[in-house]
């Protein structure tokens, strides 16, 4: 994995009084001060003094120093910094020294506003000094760093690593434009090449006088270089006539208001052994341009504590009136060296992407908020597999993870993965069982209000989906509203029922496959409140009757149908996996689909709501975004699903199907990420039209670099949100690669290993790492899957050495 951190330290010179008096004044309140400190002594009145003194300094730091630096960096520079806390600043110390976690904080000092006063709260976790805990290791081996006699390089103990130190001796000759002054410094840092390597800038004010005397001497000289130049017949003297003009530049600039500045700029490169270390530093050192960067091959060691944040000394400075090893700058050209451009994060945790120059960026979906996300691109970009990893980042936090899957048939894309997981995972054919549409969510593990909340939920979906039953094709939106309105009569009788309610708490108690589950109330009970006399309808019109009669004639039609049972009877799944998928195969009529459809939907929202977080993966709804019902109750679901902690990924091929449904626009503009693969050539208008992509970043998608790349087993994505976009690649685990790989000749390859093992968990999972080391090694190569699988014979019973496996 590679890193790059970039530090900023910024320092101010502080002008030294000038006036005798006021040196005089000064060392009055010191003598003050210091008789007041030995009396407190002994009036024991020492700590007291002490805490004012230190509330005095905290507040005196944070409005002088960081208030100011917040106020310029943040409003005027806009460049929306954020702080370190006490236990980041901690951690990026520990790290300087150790490789371990970070011990806790030895001792820290809080402040606190409150109504009347301040408040000075002091933690104390060790009596040690906290240099003293950085350094002192463990195990019996010290954290100390050593120079080990030699001057160019620091060997530090707790990282096993060695460090090489590069100053920046001359600056750049100057940029095209702003963008590429701010981009120059990055461009070196995400170089391929570059890893585990540190920038520290530190910038400091510069005396304008001797910059405005350097520059009057350089403008001289030119104008002397250029008049030889002629004298001699020797012509123009073009080299002094550019340095003259920059010269008369810069004076402008200074003139004009610009300050003058010294930037201190180092690089720390990090290695485990000398041999690659000095190979580092070479390849570093002649990646500048015009820029001259050298290694520090003397004092290395001083120059790396220099560029701690906890030592007082000022980075490359010198007392010296003659030696200078700091550059000088302006406030408008000190960009060009400061580290101010980077990938910008998108997460702090999730699944990982990889950007250029190596940079990790997450993105979450279910651990600090809940979200949406839709994942798109031709047929081989990678869809499925960037989704099971989703699926996996859910299961590794006990988040369930409930989808939906439209196959074809048998070889579904994730029907392997699933059954490796054992009992946790579990593949459901729902054209095969039975999935109750009546079943309620389990919501025992949550308080009567939230209970209530959730259940509120679940009727509103159901509701739903039993007006579209009961509407079929009929297209009159009058009756449509009174059948809605008479199944919502005959839901809230049907659930305040004592006996219904008896029978739903036994069920659950006895739990799947007892006798009791086997009671649990379906649809056919549902029916028997839906008649005049039970739901007591005091001015019974026509309307009412034609209402109540095409719910009972559609309900009794589908009771009597082949898809009665798959509806109307208690659920043959087990609702303890951790994560399951509902195909839908096998059905060629488009409503009975359709059907199906509403009620494997309505599985997995009912396991989604008997927990507190859960995630729902749709793959490849786009032949039934095409009917409205199930389109807007997709849409629904990611506009409120967050509020009952449903996150929602849904994969597709093409964006056209979601934004030509009746909901497109409600479940695209409650994504909050928009991951883009491989896209073919025609496919790029619909992005640049419908989503408003900028043709130059969108039409990347389309070019043969897109493609995922085999020999490095990853696939290239483009992350949008909020108008942000970022270009990564996904790089998968081999094992997770080739569970879910789906297309024909994979299928079959994998089919033919897994043949030759039982067909146990030990030997589906014996069977994939096999598969596994084939596969991946065929694919790096080039070479044809259809040799996978005919060569080789296993027998695991008389497998002698013992296999690490991981589920």
């Amino acid at each position: 994995r590679l890193w790059s951190s970039f530090v900023l330290i910024v320092t101010m010179h502080a002008r030294t009084p000038a006036s005798a008096l006021t040196k005089v004044h000064t060392v009055s309140i010191t003598f003050v001060r210091l008789l007041s400190s030995i009396a407190a002594q002994f009036t024991g009145n020492d700590r007291l003094n002490k805490e004012r003194f230190y509330k005095q300094l905290l507040l005196q730091s944070f409005e002088q120093g960081y208030l100011s630096w917040e106020i310029l960096l943040n409003t005027k520079i806009g460049l929306e910094i954020q702080p370190m806390n006490a236990e980041q600043l901690w951690s990026y110390l520990w790290k300087k020294f150790n490789n371990t976690p970070a011990s806790p904080i030895p001792q820290l000092l809080t402040l606190e506003e409150t109504v009347l006063d301040y408040k000075l709260t002091e933690t104390i976790n060790s009596y040690k000094h906290a240099c003293t805990i950085l350094i002192e290791g463990q195990h019996g081996r010290s954290s100390c760093p050593e120079h080990k006699q030699d001057k160019s390089r620091i060997w530090l103990n707790g990282r096993n690593t060695e460090c090489g130190v590069l100053t920046m001796e001359e600056s750049p000759g100057g940029w095209i434009n702003t963008r590429e002054q701010l981009r120059w410094l990055w461009k070196v840092m995400s170089s391929t090449y570059v890893h585990d390597t540190e920038a520290v800038v530190e910038i400091s004010a510069a005396s304008n006088f001797f910059i405005q005397d350097n520059l009057a001497r350089q403008a001289k000289q030119s104008k002397t270089a250029r008049k030889l130049a002629l004298e001699k017949g020797q012509g123009r003297d073009v080299g002094a006539e550019v340095k003259q003009e920059e010269s008369f530049d810069a004076q402008k600039k200074m003139y004009k208001g610009a300050k003058a500045l010294h930037a201190a700029v180092v690089f720390l490169v990090y290695r485990p052994t000398p041999e690659q270390l000095n190979q580092a530093c070479q390849m570093l050192t002649n990646s500048f341009g015009s820029a001259k960067a050298i290694r520090e091959r003397n004092i290395a060691w001083l120059v790396w504590l220099e560029t701690l944040p906890i030592t007082l000394g000022w980075l490359l400075h010198s007392s010296s009136l003659i030696n200078e090893r700091r550059l000088t700058f302006d406030t408008e050209t000190i960009a060009g060296v400061l580290p101010l451009t980077a990938v910008r994060d998108i997460d702090s945790i999730g699944v990982e992407f990889i950007t250029k120059g190596g940079k990790p960026v997450c993105v979450d979906l279910m651990h600090e908020q809940t979200s949406r996300a839709v994942i798109t691109g031709e047929s081989g970009s990678g869809k499925s597999v960037l989704g099971w990893r989703f699926a996996l980042d859910a299961l590794a936090a006990n988040i369930p993870v409930v989808g939906m899957d439209i196959s074809s048939g048998s070889g579904s894309t994730f029907e392997t993965a699933l059954a490796l997981l054992g009992d946790d995972g579990a593949y459901y054919d729902i054209t095969k069982g039975s999935s109750n549409l009546l079943e309620i969510p389990d919501l025992r593990c949550f308080d009567k209000e939230e209970r209530s909340r959730r259940l509120d939920q679940w009727k509103e979906f159901i509701r739903k989906s039993l007006t579209i039953i009961s509407m079929g094709k009929v297209n009159d939106p009058k009756l449509a509203q009174r059948v809605d309105a008479i199944l919502l009569l005959t839901l809230k009788k049907f659930l305040e029922d004592p006996e219904i309610i008896e029978r739903y708490n036994a069920a659950f108690e006895k739990g799947w496959k007892s006798s009791e589950w086997q009671e649990m109330p379906t649809l056919k009970h549902l029916l028997k409140f839906c008649t005049k006399e039970q739901l007591n309808l005091q001015n019974f019109t026509d309307l009412d009757r034609i209402a109540i009669n095409q719910i009972i004639t559609q309900c009794n039609a589908l009771l009597a149908s082949p898809l009665g049972k798959a509806i109307a009877k208690p659920s043959t799944f087990s609702p303890a996996p951790a994560i399951k998928f509902f195909a839908l195969s096998g059905l060629s009529n488009e409503q009975d689909q359709y059907l199906m459809a509403m009620n494997a939907h309505a599985a997995c929202i009912r396991n989604a709501l008997s927990h507190p977080k859960s995630l729902f993966i749709g793959d490849e709804l786009s032949i039934l975004f095409k009917k409205d019902g199930f389109a807007e109750v997709v849409g629904e679901l990611c506009a409120v699903g967050r509020k009952n902690g449903i996150s929602v990924l849904l994969l597709s091929q093409d964006i056209d199907s979601i934004c030509d449904c009746s909901a497109g626009t409600m479940i695209l503009q409650n994504m909050v990420y928009r991951i883009t693969g491989r896209l073919t050539s025609n496919a790029v208008n619909s992005w640049v039209q419908r989503l408003g992509y900028p043709s130059e970043i969108i039409g990347q998608n389309a070019t043969e670099a897109f493609l995922p790349k085999a020999t490095e087993l990853c696939s290239n994505w483009l992350i949008e949100k909020g108008g942000r976009f970022w270009q990564t690649q996904f790089y998968p685990g081999e094992m997770v690669l080739a569970s879910v790989a789906n297309n024909q000749t994979e299928l079959m390859a994998r089919a033919r290993v897994m043949a030759q093992y039982p067909d146990t968990l030990k030997g589906r999972l014996l069977a994939l790492k096999q598969f596994t080391s084939e596969y991946v090694q065929a694919i790096k190569e080039g070479r044809s899957l259809a040799n996978i699988g005919n060569n080789s014979t296993n027998d695991i019973e008389h497998e002698q050495h013992p296999t690490l496996m991981a589920s």
